[in-house]
């Protein structure tokens, strides 16, 4: 379960809780969501809408300067710091950027997060070749993450973060730097984890997406939720 009751988002210095800007200089502003358990969810709006600002705040990289944020269940306003950090560890997170350790090979890239589960290497060595295998990577498992292409690397950004089935993934325009071909096998990755149980929420300013399967849209303007839902 993810819900935001009034949620917003100021950055900078001012952080007042008490502070209710109704110019919409917020970030985010009066955010209402609620997503079940494996839900699918597409956030939409134009640059400057609040997408990114929306994901940062779920992966607990911000906090919410006014409102109620439940993640997968938990208030996060009674959390501790370890349990942050917990409940942090059952999130996925893609970004447009894909942020790699460089020196790593594809394959480690992708048993990194498997590793530091403390799963069996076999186990390990047979989920993460299935997977570089799914999409095109298989034979570039040895080979440095820094000599792929953007894209490729981009791909190995997803693959490692839906390895470990997150609780709960959040993408922000992760099929910006593919091809259609592989921008479509991606958004199948994605739907796929939501059927086994994740709840995904994919951030989009393409809006053609939207017609490929449905979801829960959240379409966002000047950080304020304007689709009614």
């Amino acid at each position: 379960m993810i819900r935001l009751e009034g949620v917003g988002l100021r950055y900078g210095p001012d952080q007042d809780a008490s502070h209710r800007d109704a110019s919409g200089a917020e970030a985010l502003f009066g955010l209402n969501i609620v997503m079940p358990q494996a839900g699918f969810a597409w956030v939409v709006g134009p640059t400057g809408a609040g997408k990114t600002s929306l994901l940062r705040l779920l992966q607990l990289d911000q906090t919410a300067t006014w409102g109620r944020v439940v993640l997968l269940d938990r208030d996060i306003a009674d959390l501790d710091r370890t349990e942050r950090l917990a409940l942090r560890r059952r999130i996925g997170v893609i970004t447009p950027v894909p942020e790699l350790l460089a020196g790593m090979t594809v394959f480690e890239s992708v048993a990194l997060p498997l590793r530091l589960e403390s799963r069996p290497s076999n186990t390990i060595r047979a989920d993460v070749g299935e997977l570089i295998g799914w999409l095109g990577l298989a034979g570039k498992a040895a080979q440095p993450v820094d000599s792929l292409s953007l894209g490729e690397r981009q791909l190995v950004a997803i693959v490692r973060a839906v390895a470990v089935q997150p609780g709960l993934l959040l993408a922000d325009d992760p099929t910006a730097t593919l091809d259609a071909s592989l921008a479509e096998q991606v958004m199948r990755l994605l739907w796929e984890l939501h059927l086994l149980g994740t709840t995904v929420l994919v951030a989009t300013q393409d809006e053609r997406w939207l017609t490929w399967q449905r979801g829960v849209v959240i379409r966002l303007a000047a950080g304020r939720r304007v689709d009614h839902g």
